[in-house]
């Protein structure tokens, strides 16, 4: 059987998980957060405190930590209390916000009930 490797929050040692570390980002703009995120390893117990600026911060094509679990199917590792209007409706370069991105990957029943799209709204975009 082969043992699933350890959470990349959780490679990192936990007084190193504080606001100011977890919003450095690499040259091409990903944070740990963004990694974290595309891999689905953004565990609420991690001990690393997730708030909205740090789902905010955008890589060099404008897509946030929302779009990156929105792509790879991982909203549901987000606090629902940060699944908010304003970060779900953050467009990328190509203006493409994390709800559409939910949508075009199949996990749009990931993003909380109130703030899906109208069926016949987007049907027409």
């Amino acid at each position: 059987m082969r043992q699933r490797s350890p959470a990349i929050l959780d490679q990192i040692p936990p007084a190193l998980l504080i606001h100011d570390h977890l919003i450095i980002a690499s040259k091409s703009g990903y944070t740990a957060i963004h990694a974290a995120a595309e891999t689905g390893q953004n565990q609420p117990d991690s001990g690393a405190e997730i708030t909205a600026d740090l789902l905010l911060t955008c890589n060099d094509h404008g897509d946030t930590a929302v779009h990156a679990a929105a792509f790879a199917g991982h909203l549901d590792q987000i606090p629902s209390a940060l699944l908010t209007v304003e970060l779900l409706h953050v467009l990328n370069y190509d203006r493409v916000n994390p709800i559409r991105t939910a949508e075009r990957n199949g996990h749009l029943d990931q993003i909380p009930a109130g703030l899906r799209p109208n069926p016949r709204i987007a049907a027409a975009d």
